[in-house]
């Protein structure tokens, strides 16, 4: 995972719309759920925020959620999307799609590695590793500033590599990295 031969980049990042899996507390993972109505209209409200952001670029995971809420924002801005496969989720492995009634719980659990590997979950260290394939692909694209439409985890990951304070973000939360 060496990021440090890689050009550090200002960057927008914004979490896709909600799910019913989301408003269920599901272990979404890479189960590709759509956004529900709720997550189309923060979509739509978050496509109108970014019209004011200087944003020349957007990428997105391969995911429905993340990809649906960035076409509803490119076509609000007028802006091209590339898919990168590498931003997708974490994969939850056996838990995939299982109640998570306590998310912050699991999400630390996970953290310290105190999860059983029985579950085949991507570790940290996987998912680092796959991230930081993402980030250099995104990093090498020359329109800038580039908005990320991604998941948690993902943005988790990215503040990692990048060595910036992670803030969780809700449902078409939107923030701002300058470097």
């Amino acid at each position: 995972m060496n990021i440090e031969n890689m050009t550090k980049t200002s960057f927008h990042f914004l979490r896709h719309g909600q799910t019913n899996g989301n408003k269920n507390s599901l272990l979404q993972g890479i189960t590709d759920e759509p956004l529900n109505e709720t997550g189309l209209a923060q979509a739509k409200e978050a496509a109108k925020r970014l019209k004011k952001e200087n944003i020349s670029y957007i990428v997105a995971s391969p995911l429905k959620r993340a990809l649906k809420t960035a076409q509803i924002v490119s076509k609000e801005i007028n802006k091209p999307i590339t898919i990168i496969d590498e931003l997708h989720e974490i994969s939850f492995g056996k838990l995939e799609d299982t109640e998570n009634p306590h998310p912050r719980e699991f999400f630390d659990k996970w953290l310290n590695n105190e999860i059983d590997q029985k579950h085949e979950i991507e570790s940290l260290f996987n998912l680092k590793k796959r991230i930081s394939i993402g980030l250099k692909k995104t990093f090498e694209i020359p329109n800038k500033p580039i908005l990320i439409v991604s998941h948690s985890i993902v943005y988790y990951a990215l503040c990692e590599l990048l060595d910036v304070e992670f803030n969780r973000l809700d449902n078409c939360q939107h923030i701002f990295h300058k470097f």
